[in-house]
């Protein structure tokens, strides 16, 4: 686990962890270089059997294809931790280069504010917010569709 004023990879410096799930840890972060708030997600290394390394790389390389609509978080780049690209096997291959464990940091837009998980924790949705949420999701489901992303 990160803490806040690490530095990750010299280029983000971590505020603060948001986020723990069953397949990583989300991080807020600076990235130095812009000087802009990113959301960084650093997938879990034990999660994933040596196996499923075609699924993950392929997954992150559809989540990067999405960008551009306002229901879908942009994906900045995709890091690497303890994926490494091998040339000789042209392939990515793990190592294990870093202490925590991650295979690779999402970098993506950061967006201010409480999660759907959140909101519905507080207590039962006003019909038209629960109708506008479920309305930008669907939207968001229609533009991935479109770019032959299968969910």
């Amino acid at each position: 686990m990160f803490r806040p004023g690490e530095k990750l990879l010299g280029k983000y410096e971590i505020e603060d962890r948001i986020g723990r799930g069953t397949f990583g840890d989300v991080y807020k972060a600076r990235e130095l270089l812009c000087d802009r708030r990113v959301a960084i997600k650093a997938l879990r290394r034990h999660i994933y059997e040596e196996g499923a390394m075609q699924y993950v790389i392929s997954e992150l390389r559809t989540m990067s294809m999405l960008w551009g609509h306002p229901n879908i978080v942009s994906i900045h780049t995709v890091e690497q931790a303890d994926l490494k690209f091998d040339d000789e096997a042209n392939d990515f291959l793990v190592t294990d280069a870093t202490e925590f464990g991650y295979l690779a940091y999402i970098v993506m837009e950061f967006v201010d504010g409480a999660s759907l998980d959140k909101l519905l924790k507080e207590g039962k949705l006003p019909i038209e917010s629960a109708l506008n949420i479920c309305l930008d999701i669907c939207s968001g489901l229609v533009y991935a569709h479109e770019n032959e992303v299968q969910m």
